[in-house]
């Protein structure tokens, strides 16, 4: 039989022990399992960032894989640690709402249970560190035995959010960006299912971001020419916006700049597509929320969007 296989996604970043640690305390368990980073680099707190990363990769392992996910600004109060099993995996992470992805997805399969059980913690339990001594531990020993039912009671009143959908408002289609990847490029919520046949069918399209437009819905990155912003579908099924690579300044200014203006309360900006069914080409168009400044002015401050809602 394979080695079993925990995968860690977490908010620690690499510049401290915190990673490392989890690691040990995994392999002090259980020396044969194999450990798999996703990703450490979840935007500080941002539980919809860390739901869409998990989001994104767990279909791709294998059955019986271990997920520990740790965005937990929570920690050391009275929120629970989890351990949810779901289409044959297994999800371990605080009761905050950053599995919802999970949730909203595997409805016919999803068992959640309240991982309380403290034989299977490292012990004394930090009030700040409770990757090491609840996460890490019940992983690993579930990697040993595969006893669910003995590691917690079974709930149903778990934290969940609504991961933000294109919505009718006043005569549009509007949505959100996401997040902003390692490459610049803009996440939306928006799905092939939410564009008009006339952009899936002929590339043509109409996206305006502040005054500047995108003009062609491409297949890949290369498809743009030199400097040329375009649109795509990207790997995880979401509209992306991009421009051609090693472009440092995107439409006069720095993607860092657009991505540091983000408030927790709003997302970023809103993409309208027009309803009028017999408008050509079919339109989108990228504004800012009012009243929040626009990326090119005052000093940008890396926030979160970890509650993206619609106005």
């Amino acid at each position: 039989m394979a080695n079993a296989i925990i995968t860690l996604t977490t908010d620690y970043g690499t510049n401290d022990h915190l990673v490392g640690t989890l690691k040990g305390v995994i392999l002090k368990i259980n020396p044969d399992v194999t450990i798999v980073d996703i990703t450490h680099n979840i935007t500080p707190f941002d539980l919809l960032d860390g739901a869409l990363a998990i989001g994104s990769a767990y279909s791709y392992f294998p059955p019986k894989t271990i997920h520990v996910v740790v965005v937990d600004p929570g920690v050391g109060t009275e929120r629970r640690p989890l351990l949810v099993s779901a289409q044959n995996q297994y999800f371990i992470a605080p009761d905050n709402g950053v599995l919802s992805v999970i949730y909203e997805r595997e409805t016919e399969t999803l068992v959640v249970r309240h991982a309380n059980v403290e034989h299977y913690y490292l012990q004394p339990v930090s009030k700040t560190f409770h990757g090491r001594d609840i996460f890490a531990p019940v992983a690993s020993w579930l990697s040993k035995g595969w006893q669910t039912p003995s590691m917690g009671d079974e709930i149903s009143d778990y934290k969940k959010f609504s991961i933000p959908r294109p919505k009718d408002a006043d005569g549009a289609l509007k949505g959100a960006v996401l997040r902003t990847d390692a490459f610049g490029n803009l996440i939306t919520n928006f799905r092939s299912e939410d564009l008009p046949e006339s952009a899936l069918n002929g590339g043509a399209i109409k996206l305006q971001v502040g005054t500047h437009q995108v003009s062609r819905l491409v297949d890949t990155f290369a498809r743009g020419n030199n400097g040329e912003p375009i649109a795509y579908l990207g790997s995880s099924g979401y509209l992306e916006i991009a421009s051609s690579p090693c472009q440092e300044d995107w439409f006069g200014y720095s993607i860092m700049a657009l991505q540091a203006v983000w408030p927790l309360h709003l997302p970023s900006c809103f993409l309208t597509l027009p309803a009028d069914p017999a408008s050509a080409p079919r339109s989108f168009w990228l504004v800012w929320p009012r009243g929040q400044p626009h990326p090119c002015k005052g000093k940008p401050q890396r926030v979160g969007h970890r509650d993206c809602s619609f106005s």
